[in-house]
């Protein structure tokens, strides 16, 4: 049987580094937008800037691994992509952080609320012992460090 073409691609992705596969999301990103004649999109202007200012601003991939707070997959793509340091490659994800966008360049539509105390969904994943879920909505929903929302799931528990 005759492969496709797709699968000839695929299996061609398939050995390639993340650094690599990072690279041609990318481009492939590019090509699909341009095929959709969306020429002034955010979009094609961050894949332009990720380019030519190099190690100054992370891949569409990087920005969507720091949104959904894979912190760690994220710095180690940036690392391999950019050949930073843990410290360097750590500053340039918190600069995006704190920028205050998302990976297609909205403002950010939520702000952590004030804790307050945790919330009826929280105290039911801790009944439940979901201890990590209720730590991760908690830190998202306030904003709060995991040793403080783990603090505060500890202490609600020990009542």
């Amino acid at each position: 049987m005759k492969k496709s073409k797709v699968q000839t691609v695929f299996q061609k992705l398939e050995k390639l580094s993340v650094k690599e596969l990072l690279d041609v999301s990318e481009k492939i990103k590019v090509l699909v937008l341009n095929a959709h004649n969306i020429t002034n999109s955010n979009h094609i202007e961050s894949c332009h800037t990720a380019y030519s200012h190099g190690h100054k601003e992370l891949t569409y991939a990087e920005k969507v691994l720091v949104d959904n707070t894979h912190f760690v997959p994220a710095v180690k793509c940036i690392i391999e992509r950019t050949g930073l340091g843990l410290v360097e490659s750590k500053r340039l994800m918190d600069s995006y952080r704190n920028s205050g966008r998302n990976a297609i360049g909205e403002m950010k539509s939520t702000t952590p609320e004030t804790f307050n105390g945790l919330n009826n969904r929280e105290k039911d994943l801790i009944n439940q012992g979901r201890l990590v879920e209720a730590i991760k909505h908690l830190r998202e929903r306030c904003g709060l460090s995991l040793r403080d929302a783990h603090f505060e799931v500890d202490k609600w528990r020990s009542k």
